[in-house]
């Protein structure tokens, strides 16, 4: 028995359309490019300056300027430089406390 294109869909070997968006948004990008979005922030105990900058919403050499006046703790090793997740939330704390007193 000869099959149909319908016969392949149901089998899955028939090439992929393009998905369409949600509230018709056009093509879903994601088919044709690569995702440039960044990762999630990890939940760990210490993050490397890209995502301890990430997660402050700042540039690594603003970052690294902050270090460097002494603002922002860090952890320095042999082969890295680590930042404590626990110390960036309290200087991001404070940084907002000092906005609403001033």
């Amino acid at each position: 028995m000869a099959s149909t294109g319908s016969d392949k869909r149901k089998r899955g070997t028939a090439s992929r359309a393009p998905v369409a968006l949600k509230g018709g948004g056009g093509i879903d990008s994601r088919h044709f490019y690569r995702d440039t979005r960044q990762p999630p922030l990890p939940e760990g105990l210490a993050m490397r300056r890209e995502g301890a900058a990430r997660m402050l919403d700042i540039s690594v050499p603003t970052l690294d300027r902050l270090v460097k006046a002494g603002e922002i703790p860090r952890v320095k090793l042999p082969t890295a430089v680590l930042f404590s997740v626990a110390s960036l939330r309290t200087w991001l704390q404070s940084r907002e406390t000092r906005r609403q007193s001033t």
